[in-house]
């Protein structure tokens, strides 16, 4: 068990208060019974017939918790306590977003999955090399954002606050779009900001001194749109799981390893950190069963659910 990471698995400084909000948050959630409550919630779930949609919500709240669980580990870097919570959040958060991405709409009418955090909910599989799930909610997600750009083209959506920002939202798309092979109709409203135009444009190089410059920017941005949002402001990195594990910036990490292309640091402990923990992470148990019931039943009564 490693309770000392050295150098390359210390997290961001900048972090340190969002471990204590995890830690104390932890503490209330282990007296009220959270995990218990919502595995008994999500169980009613899948047990109506059909499913009911609430589900999305049941998966989100159970991937808060695992999330919550990986964050504390993470901090007091416990790469042994870290291999199943964090496996299990990513897990409980893909499935969230396939059902809510897959879920079939009423008419015209689109699911309305929320900007920001879907995209990174989507490229979880990604970070622990879980190709086959990651390729089909990379499909997934591009066509549900070509679908809600679709729903919203129209002046006054406000789309440009939202999924066409053109933050990391529509870097994960673009990104997703060259890893995959993927062709896509998806433009963002407003143009891709310059902190990742560099990364996207860069991510293959084998040059470390242009891997950093184009990483640098893209850091900076996570770092400071990495904040809860307010009643004025939504900021990107809103859930402390999104701040810790920036995933949009592993993604480009774990891209490369799969293309055998240098492993190359970042030159930040956002990036640098979270990645040597993935890297060396210890295998764990197999997803609870609940994960398995949950994605058996979404099948019965969805045939075209993946």
């Amino acid at each position: 068990m490693l309770h000392d990471p050295g150098e390359a698995m210390k997290p961001d400084k900048s972090l340190k208060n969002v471990f204590k909000e995890v830690t104390l948050w932890l503490i209330h959630a282990d007296e009220d019974g959270k995990v218990d409550r919502y595995c008994k919630a999500l169980q009613e779930d899948i047990q109506a017939k059909p499913v009911q949609r609430s589900v999305r919500l049941s998966l989100d709240w159970l991937g808060l918790c695992y999330a919550s669980v990986a964050i504390d580990a993470f901090g007091k870097g416990d790469l042994q306590a870290l291999a199943q919570p964090l496996r299990w959040a990513i897990a409980y958060r893909s499935l969230g977003f396939r059902f809510g991405a897959m879920n079939p709409p009423k008419g015209n009418d689109v699911v309305q999955l929320h900007e920001f955090v879907t995209s990174l909910k989507a490229i979880g599989p990604a970070l622990l090399g879980e190709w086959d799930e990651a390729a089909g909610n990379a499909a997934l997600l591009l066509a549900y954002a070509e679908a809600e750009q679709q729903r919203n083209a129209f002046p006054g959506s406000g789309r440009h606050k939202r999924w066409g920002k053109g933050t990391h939202d529509a870097f994960v798309i673009a990104l997703l779009a060259q890893a995959f092979d993927l062709g896509t109709t998806y433009t963002p409203e407003n143009p891709l900001i310059e902190a990742y135009q560099g990364l996207l444009m860069n991510w293959r190089t084998t040059d470390l001194a242009i891997f950093q410059q184009a990483m640098a920017p893209a850091v900076a941005f996570h770092l400071a749109r990495g904040r809860y949002s307010t009643d004025k402001v939504e900021y990107e990195f809103d859930e402390p799981f999104d701040r810790v594990f920036p995933a949009e910036l592993l993604l480009v990490q774990a891209l490369r390893q799969r293309d055998g292309l240098p492993a190359f640091a970042s030159g930040h402990a956002l990036v640098d950190a979270p990645w040597a923990a993935i890297s060396q992470l210890p295998d764990a148990d197999q997803p609870p069963p609940l994960l398995a019931q949950t994605l058996a039943r979404l099948q019965a009564d969805y045939p075209q659910f993946r």
